[in-house]
C-alpha cells in the first residue's frame, strides 16, 4: 500500500469524493511519502466521482489504493446486496499503479456496543460481531474483490476505519498482510501490519509539515 511519492515520513490520507493536488506539498526539502487511499467504490458509489477521483490519483500518485466494498446494500432495495458494476471495475482493472483493497463485505452501518476502544453508537461493520463472522465476511470479500478487479488483494481497510481484535486475527488468518484504519484500534500483533490514516484531504498541509517537523518519525 504506497501512495504519491513526494518520499521517509509517511502520511497517510484516507479520503472520500474531494479532488486534490500536491503541487507545492512536496516540494520542500526532505523525502515524504503520501499514501492515498480512496474509499469507496461500491454498487452505490457515483461512477463520475468514482471515474474522476480515480484518473486524479492516476495523474498525480506513482501508486495508490482504491479500496472496494464487494456486496453493497442498494439503495432502492434493503434486501438486494450488489457488487460494483463491470464498468467501476474496469476503473481500477486496467490501471497498473492501482491497489485493490477490501473494504468490508457490505458496508452495513450497525451500531458499536461500549467497547474499550469505540465510543457507544459508532457506526462499524465489523467491530462487536463474532470471529466467525467477521472471518466469514472478510474471506468472502477478498475472493469476491480478487475475481472482480483480477487484482491480488493485500490490504483491509474496514468500514469507518473502526475495528478489534478478532479483525485483526481474522485479516491475519486469511493471509491479507496489512490493515488501514484510525489510530484508535487495538495495535496490530505483528501478524499484519498496521498503516493507520493519518489525515483527510483538508488536513493534508498540516500533517505535511506536522511529518517534516517531526523529521520522520
Amino acid at each position: 500500500m504506497i501512495g504519491g511519492r513526494c518520499t521517509s515520513s509517511v502520511v497517510v490520507m484516507g479520503f472520500c469524493g474531494l479532488a486534490l493536488s500536491l503541487d507545492g506539498l512536496c516540494a520542500s526539502a526532505g523525502p515524504l511519502t503520501v499514501v492515498l487511499r480512496y474509499d469507496e467504490l461500491s454498487s452505490t458509489s457515483s461512477i463520475e466521482m468514482d471515474r474522476a477521483i480515480v484518473n486524479g490519483l492516476d495523474d498525480i500518485a506513482s501508486s495508490y489504493t482504491v479500496a472496494v466494498v464487494p456486496h453493497k446494500q442498494t439503495m432502492s432495495d434493503p434486501s438486494s446486496f450488489l457488487p460494483p458494476s463491470t464498468a467501476k471495475i474496469d476503473l481500477v482493472r486496467t490501471r497498473s499503479r492501482c491497489e485493490v483493497a477490501l473494504h468490508g463485505w457490505t458496508h452495513e452501518a450497525r451500531r458499536s456496543r461500549p467497547l474499550y476502544h469505540i465510543l457507544p453508537g459508532r457506526k462499524t461493520e465489523f467491530a462487536g460481531l463474532g470471529w466467525t463472522e467477521q472471518l466469514t465476511r472478510i474471506q468472502q470479500g477478498r475472493q469476491t474483490v480478487r475475481a472482480l478487479s483480477g487484482k491480488p488483494v493485500t490490504t483491509f481497510a474496514p468500514p469507518f476505519n473502526w475495528y478489534d481484535q478478532d479483525t485483526i486475527r481474522a485479516v491475519s488468518k486469511v493471509g491479507l498482510e496489512i490493515l488501514s484504519a484510525n489510530v484508535y484500534g487495538p495495535q496490530a500483533d505483528g501478524t499484519v501490519r498496521f498503516v493507520p490514516i493519518t489525515c483527510h484531504p483538508a488536513t493534508l498541509e498540516r500533517a505535511v509539515a506536522l511529518a517534516r517537523k517531526r523529521g520522520g518519525a
